[in-house]
C-alpha cells in the first residue's frame, strides 16, 4: 500500500482513514513511505530523465533529417 484510499467526496470515510494512519502510524506509515521512496527512487530520478529527455530529442532529430 502505497497510500491511505477513500471514495470522492466520502468526509466520513476520509476521517477514518485519517484516524486509521494515526493509530497505525508507525507499522503502516513506516512501509508507505519505504515504498514511496522506492517510487520516487525509480521514476523521478533527475539523471535518468534528462537522459530520456536527450535521448527523445536525438530520435525526434533523426527522424527529422530522414524527410529532408
Amino acid at each position: 500500500m502505497h497510500a491511505r484510499l477513500y471514495p470522492p467526496k466520502d468526509s466520513n470515510a476520509l476521517a477514518k482513514e485519517i484516524i486509521a494512519s494515526i493509530r497505525n502510524k508507525e507499522k503502516d506509515n513506516k512501509e508507505i513511505h519505504k515504498k514511496n521512496f522506492e517510487i520516487i527512487k525509480e521514476h523521478y530520478d533527475f539523471d535518468k530523465n534528462m537522459e530520456k529527455i536527450e535521448q527523445l530529442y536525438k530520435d525526434l532529430i533523426d527522424k527529422h533529417k530522414k524527410y529532408k
